[in-house]
């Protein structure tokens, strides 16, 4: 399960979590939203 992004020097870093273990990997596919609030 992803449970953080970060943007790393350009890089889009994506955090998982399992049941024993937390992985990081660059994720070249992600696209980000932005949601406007009203």
């Amino acid at each position: 399960m992803v449970y953080k992004i970060d943007y790393v020097d350009g890089d889009v870093l994506r955090w998982s979590v399992t049941e024993t273990d937390v992985n990081c990997a660059v994720d070249n596919s992600y696209t980000p939203l932005i949601y406007k609030m009203m």
